[in-house]
């Protein structure tokens, strides 16, 4: 294709692209006005979503020149134009005011794409160059979208096609820019659920998923593992919504009698868990782990604590992404050991492909008993527990005691550590799961308190917690693992940690105002990008550009937070090239 050519179809194809954005916002704006397609809605807003992410890979967005459209989008330019094309008369069919012609104008059987176009190209070009064109009608769009009108089954035909003609966007991308799709509409999902803070919005995202999965070509295998991801996220929050309302219960299945649990005898394992054999109700044994909580077992007439341990491990035991990093939970037991009062214990298998026999190891015993391992590995370690945090603030969940106690690891294969395989436990006080609530019933204990958040500390002014704190923690962590030591010998603070409450309150003013040269050593360790993320993390609030006084509950603030944590924090330690 000449140069001229190539360039002329280069900006029809960003005029095009343009225009079909447009026509499903005009289309998406119409059907927001009736509550009987409110599910047709989200499956045209998620067509809507993959078609941005294209647009964003080929390089096709307004703010793009013809000279930045990506070569491989540019050598199948014919096509790319007539898919578009395609799509932008599938959208502005439904704004025409001749309710016969409408109907009968599309045909929504699946589409087929002809690399041999004929002469009807040049027709079909500028009919939807000047539809893209045309001003939308909105009074006309809203009469057209009555229900009396127009058929419900008509929307869905329609989606069908569009559903089928963004897969063929798909497979004009070359491996890189696949990559980079990918990664936009694995992003650009997590934001339609972190967005729905309801459970009746939830459980709709939920239904319109499932129905839009049927759209898709079933031959393209990401496309099925992103849908069936998103509608499990999606689930999944609207699961942990439901246990905030009350509206689920299943305490028969979370609870595990005592007299099913025995102990093995004592190893090198940690004093919070054990090893011990579960017996099933089959009589079959299972190699468990027991960790234990930091909360009494209730006495008779008080339920709340055991509530709240068969709430978390409903959600524990729960399908949900791999990313949330969470082992096995089997249920919960009041276990004691030795004379010791009955305390809530967590019953854990082993995580798949892990020795079941394998002891778990904290990141905290790890860096005080394991040589350091290499840059590699620590950049690795440090992207999937942020990857972690991403996950559970998406559905809400506040973990609030991040700490390296709480992270653990198991043995590989050849018997080493191997950290590029986080778990997440120590979930005695994000059980405490609305927001709004403090946790200010734990005891301060100096290395655990180094890890709160100043705003959460037992000696300040316990303010709300809030996803910035999680973050904060989250940074802490972030250099623990940089320079593989304990936060308190970073901050040479060892002695004094359970004295001085000012030591453990003072770590944020050190590392982001008084002590800059924290920072420029953890730059000389682990490199410029790193630092950032940590830096972002460490200021919070500040870097998120949110006002203190927000309590970051608000649908608005949360996507804010997500966006800015994903893009200079997660995004940022997946890049890193070691």
């Amino acid at each position: 294709m000449a140069t001229g050519t190539v360039l002329g179809a280069a900006s029809l194809a960003i005029q095009l692209s343009n225009g079909c954005l447009k026509g499903y916002g005009v289309v998406t704006s119409a059907l927001a006005a009736s509550k009987e397609l409110s599910c047709v809605l989200l499956q045209f807003e998620i067509e809507q979503s993959r078609l941005r992410d294209f647009v964003e890979a080929a390089g096709l967005t307004d703010e793009t020149t013809e000279n930045n459209v990506r070569p491989a989008i540019l050598a199948k330019g014919t096509l790319l134009l007539r898919i578009l094309a395609e799509i932008q008369l599938a959208l502005s069919q439904f704004s025409d005011n001749n309710e016969s012609q409408r109907i009968q104008s599309v045909d929504y059987a699946n589409p087929t794409i002809p690399h041999d176009l004929g002469e009807s190209f040049n027709n079909l070009i500028n009919e939807a160059f000047v539809a893209s064109q045309k001003p939308p009608d909105k009074f006309s769009l809203l009469r057209s979208l009555n229900w009396s009108l127009f058929r419900r089954s008509e929307l869905e035909k329609a989606l069908k096609r569009l559903a089928r003609l963004n897969d063929f966007l798909r497979e004009l991308l070359n491996t890189q820019d696949l990559r980079l799709l990918q990664d936009q509409q694995h992003h650009r999902s997590m934001e339609l659920v972190q967005m729905r803070n309801k459970l009746d919005d939830i459980l709709e995202l939920t239904q319109a998923v499932q129905a839009s999965r049927l759209n898709h070509s079933q031959s393209d295998t990401w496309q099925r593992l992103a849908d069936a991801e998103l509608d499990n996220l999606a689930a999944f929050k609207a699961l942990y919504m439901s246990l905030l309302a009350g509206e689920t219960s299943q305490p028969g299945k979370t609870r595990i009698d005592p007299s099913r649990i025995s102990f093995q005898p004592a190893g090198t394992e940690s004093a919070n868990y054990r090893r011990a054999t579960y017996t099933t109700n089959e009589g079959r044994e299972t190699e468990v782990w027991i960790h234990w909580q930091d909360v009494d077992i209730p006495t008779e007439g008080s339920m709340r604590p055991a509530a709240l341990m068969d709430e978390l491990t409903i959600l524990l035991n729960a399908q949900k992404p791999d990313e949330f990093c969470i082992p096995p939970c089997l249920g919960w037991s009041p276990l004691r050991e030795g004379g010791a009062q009955p305390l809530p214990a967590f019953v854990f298998e082993n995580p798949p492909g892990v020795d079941s026999k394998a002891i778990p190891v904290s990141l905290l015993h790890a860096m005080k008993h394991s040589p350091k391992p290499s840059l590699t590995h620590r950049v690795t370690l440090a992207y999937k527990i942020a990857q972690c945090l991403l996950y559970f603030h998406v559905v809400n969940w506040l973990h609030k005691a991040l700490r390296a106690s709480n992270i653990i690891m198991f043995s590989s294969s050849d018997n080493d550590l191997d950290i590029r395989s986080p778990y997440l436990i120590g979930f005695n006080n994000s059980r405490r799961s609305q927001f709004g609530e403090a946790t200010s019933e734990v005891p301060r204990d100096g290395h655990m308190e180094v890890y709160r958040h100043p705003d959460t500390q037992l000696d300040g002014p316990m303010l709300p917690f809030r996803k910035t704190f999680d973050i904060y923690s989250l940074g802490l962590i972030l250099v623990e693992i940089a320079f593989w030591k304990p936060i308190v010998a970073v901050m040479e603070i060892e002695e004094i940690v359970n004295k001085s409450p000012r030591a453990t309150r003072d770590i944020q003013e050190r590392w982001v105002h008084t002590e800059l040269r924290l920072l420029a050593s953890l730059r000389a360790e682990v490199g410029a990008k790193y630092s950032s993320a940590v830096e972002v993390c460490l200021k919070g609030r500040d870097a998120f550009g949110i006002d203190r006084r927000d309590t970051e509950t608000s649908s608005t603030t949360a996507m804010v937070i997500q966006r800015t944590f994903n893009a200079q924090v997660v995004r940022v330690l997946a890049e890193i090239a070691v």
